[in-house]
């Protein structure tokens, strides 16, 4: 599934989870809140607008436990 637009949530279409970017999640919730989205249905929306954020969206599956963790990397100022 790739060139899908516009962005869709809900049930996966494919039976697995689908992880998704160039949307940024805070276009999809309709706020400021960019971190990395899940619909609790399948769909993992994890742009968060690194160009106005300066913070990048991180997903990490764990086999082990099998689960998601998302985070954020901390706000770094420029240093020019």
């Amino acid at each position: 599934m790739t060139h899908k637009f516009p962005p869709s949530v809900g049930p996966s279409p494919v039976g697995k989870p689908i992880v998704a970017g160039h949307v940024r999640a805070g276009a999809v919730r309709g706020s400021d809140d960019y971190s990395a989205f899940y619909d609790g249905e399948g769909h993992w929306l994890i742009d968060g607008g690194v160009e106005f954020t300066e913070r990048l969206n991180v997903l990490t599956y764990h086999v082990r436990q099998a689960r998601w963790e998302r985070w954020q990397t901390p706000y770094a100022p420029p240093t020019s």
